[in-house]
Order: structure tokens, then sequence, then C-alpha cells
């Protein structure tokens, strides 16, 4: 990855991990779809990832996703 991910496309591509959809992303967010979309735009480049699973796994590879899926882990461990 040549350009480092945003604050906000960090937000997005967390929220991307956890399934959420384009809209409901804007919707969380208080922006546009138009928005949401041009920032996954950008993610989609910069890791150069075809589809949302390869951006979460190239994400994860490159160690930009950690911190989301360890506390994502440890919250369903705990309600075990």
């Amino acid at each position: 990855m040549d350009k480092p991910v945003t604050a906000r496309e960090r937000e997005i591509l967390e929220l991307i991990s956890q399934g959420f959809s384009t809209k409901e992303i804007a919707y969380r967010l208080y922006i546009s779809e138009e928005t949401v979309k041009s920032h996954r735009h950008h993610l989609f480049n910069k890791f150069s990832a075809r589809n949302s699973p390869h951006l979460i796994q190239k994400a994860l590879c490159e160690g930009v996703l950690k911190d989301v899926i360890t506390t994502a882990f440890d919250q369903n461990h705990l309600k075990g």
C-alpha cells in the first residue's frame, strides 16, 4: 500500500469488515452514499483489491484491521 489509510477510510473499512452495506454505512456516519462509494473506491485502489472480501483480507495482512478483529473476538468471547 503506497498511501496511508485516512481516519474516515479506516472507519468505512471497519464497517465493511462488519458486513454493513454502503447505505448502512452512510446512515451510520451521517454521510451520503456517494461519499461512501468514493471512500470505498479509494480503499480498493490503495489495497489493489478486487472486491470486499479481498479488501478485508489485504487490510488484515497489512495490519490495518488488527484492532477491529481483536475487539470483535473479545466481545464475542465474553458473550460466550
